[in-house]
């Protein structure tokens, strides 16, 4: 298990952004976890 911190920026205002990555013997796959916007959940 990794995982990094970072920050977004929303005009002035900045949000913590979490990352955690899961590394094993599994096929690879993506998922989203929170609450994404619209935007997001286009891509």
């Amino acid at each position: 298990m990794g995982r990094a911190f970072s920050f977004a920026l929303v005009g002035l205002e900045g949000h913590l952004v979490e990352v955690e990555a899961d590394i094993g013997q599994t096929l690879p796959n993506f998922v989203l976890l929170g609450l994404p916007d619209a935007s997001l959940k286009k891509s």
